[in-house]
């Protein structure tokens, strides 16, 4: 059966003939198909110029006949539908070289027109009634029979080359004879607007609704000169425009990913200005099967969507998009904390390349940011069974042991990671948090500041350090890692509230008041500037200072939780239990 793709734009001037000829021509020549092309833009009969025919070729019946041949049959009332007017092969009009064969096909164009292109041509035309034709003598009825024989000739595709516009007859071309709709669209808002509306209407159309085809629209954007100043404004516009038309498709594409399919769909499918091929009829593919520049993505609309159409196959938009493109989105993704997305592209990429290690573990990461700790592991292993030195997967496997509380086989995957590439100074630093986790302080130590000595700006493992010295109340070494870190950092408020913690705990009040307020947006160092104005006995401001930071606590049991641990800080100063629970009680009426 052919498949019947008709081919339609808003205006004329687009590129709509010329990318029907050359996908003929490709499908043709390194396909081996079957292409019939079918010209039914009456008003302007030109689709034939394109394989260096002239007018002089038609010397038999075209379209124009077939359907004047019907009108007078009805009007006399000669109904038998056995009797009505056929396409005929001996119309045809054969216009390809004798093509190479490909895969053993041999293949072949043959072409029929809109009639004899004499001097009468365009008075036929213009008499030719559409409205008595589909009203009154049951149009629709003989270009449903129409239908049928086009689908049993001897092709593998069908091309209709259809008029521009509104018109009476382009719902024949657009609706009830093909299988599948190619808009070619070219960049600006006339276009955009009219090819979007006649594309809403087919979709809307009961036809379509109910099942009597199936609504594929393929967009095409023509003729944009990338080089102009608005030319990506001009992209974006028809990615905005049309990207509805694929989830027609496939609608399995998800509504976030689809405008950066969509975005990757056009890009594969763009018909970039040329000015060598816009000038003139020129086909860029030919029998001895050299292909010409900007070939590209007229074979790929040929191979992505014309080619598994015919053969049966879902259309599946994303294949487009190969494995790497797919890895980079997933990235862009993650980075902006669209974790669902990510895994979304991530997976796709896995998908098109199953052994894509960087992918694997790219994804790990992400089901360990989830704390989906086991979907975690099994993407981790899969990257190291694809690539066994791949350090990072060691290290992130750690990580998530280390999460697990399963802290022996933590330190022996960290240890794997240094192994294999004794200078990853962020294995060092996440073996030294390990060793903290089991309170083994020296080996964190030893371990920080390894990764330090392999990148001396590296302030993560300057804050650890900082934070196992507080652990051992060794705050002047502390303060001094911390301080380090700011150098590295100017405008870490983490630090400047790590900073005033260590001073307030050693009863430095005032020099800890500059730190909070430095990071006065945290609810600890709200909370910590309560209690130095309650140590001051300025227990309204106090009060006030409490309950900022208890209004930013999710979790308010954690607040009161850190009340109650802090008061040993304040009692050696000071300030009385008394005073501090009945603070601690208004807080609770608050």
């Amino acid at each position: 059966m052919s498949l019947i793709v008709s081919f339609y734009s808003y205006k004329g001037g687009v590129g709509r003939t010329q990318l029907a000829a050359n996908l003929a021509a490709y499908l043709c020549y390194h396909r081996g198909r079957k292409v019939l092309l079918v010209e039914w833009d009456l008003e302007a009969p030109g689709l034939h110029y394109y394989f260096k025919k002239d007018d002089s070729i038609v010397t038999g019946e075209g379209l124009l006949d077939l359907l004047e041949n019907y009108v007078r049959m009805m009007r006399a009332n000669e109904t038998n539908p056995d009797k009505l007017p056929k396409i005929a092969a001996q119309n045809f009009i054969s216009l390809n070289d004798e093509p190479k064969a490909y895969r053993g096909r041999r293949g072949k164009i043959d072409f029929f027109p809109a009639g004899k292109y004499d001097e009468n041509f365009s008075k036929r035309v213009n008499e030719f009634n559409w409205d008595e034709f589909k009203t009154l003598l049951d149009g629709n009825m003989y270009m449903a029979m129409l239908r049928e024989q086009l689908k049993k000739l001897d092709y593998d595709y069908v091309f209709i080359d259809s008029r521009t516009g509104i018109s009476d007859y382009s719902g024949y071309c657009t609706i009830l004879l093909p299988d599948m709709n190619v808009f070619v669209v070219a960049p600006n808002s006339q276009n955009y607007k009219g090819a979007k509306k006649i594309a809403e209407s087919v979709l809307a159309h009961d036809y379509v609704k109910k099942g009597n085809r199936k609504p594929y629209i393929l967009p095409i954007l023509s003729r944009l000169d990338k080089n102009a100043a608005n030319a990506q404004k001009k992209i974006n516009e028809f990615n905005e425009e049309f990207k509805f038309l694929i989830q027609k498709w496939d609608n399995e594409i998800a509504d976030d990913i689809l405008p950066f399919v969509f975005e990757l769909y056009n890009d594969n499918t763009l018909l970039e200005y040329n000015s060598n091929i816009a000038i003139g009829e020129n086909l860029l593919f030919t029998a001895d099967r050299e292909k010409q520049i900007g070939h590209q993505n007229f074979e790929d609309i040929a191979n992505y969507f014309l080619e598994p159409i015919y053969e049966g196959k879902i259309i599946d938009f994303e294949s487009v998009v190969d494995a790497s493109t797919w890895f980079d989105k997933g990235y862009d993704f993650n980075e902006n904390k669209k974790y669902e997305q990510a895994i979304y592209c991530y997976l796709k990429a896995i998908e098109i390349k199953p052994d894509y290690h960087e992918t694997w573990n790219n994804l790990g990461v992400i089901y360990y940011i989830q704390e989906s700790y086991d979907q975690a592991i099994t993407c981790y292993q899969k990257a190291i069974e694809i690539k066994p030195d791949k350090y990072e997967a060691w290290d992130n496997l750690g990580n998530t042991f280390g999460k697990l509380k399963k802290y022996d086989q933590a330190i022996v995957y960290h240890q794997k990671a240094i192994e294999i590439k004794p200078d990853h100074y962020k294995a060092w630093n996440n073996l030294g948090n390990t060793y903290g986790n089991l309170e083994n302080y020296d080996q964190s130590i030893v371990c920080y500041q390894k990764a330090i000595e392999i990148k001396s700006n590296y302030h993560i493992a300057w804050h650890n350090l900082g934070f196992t010295y507080s652990k051992l109340k060794n705050y002047n070494q502390a303060i001094v890692c911390y301080q380090k870190e700011l150098e590295i950092k100017p405008n870490d408020k983490d630090v400047w509230c790590s900073l005033g913690w260590l001073y307030f705990i050693q009863g430095q009040f005032t020099t800890a008041e500059e730190y909070f307020f430095k990071s006065i947006e945290f609810p600890n160092s709200l909370m910590n500037l309560g209690h130095i104005r309650l140590w001051q006995g300025r227990q309204e401001e106090a009060m006030q200072f409490y309950r900022q930071s208890l209004e930013k606590y999710e979790d308010k049991a954690k607040f009161f939780e850190g009340m109650q641990e802090d008061f040993q800080y304040l009692q050696p100063y000071g300030v009385s239990e008394a005073v501090y629970q009945e603070v601690m009680e208004r807080l609770k009426g608050n």
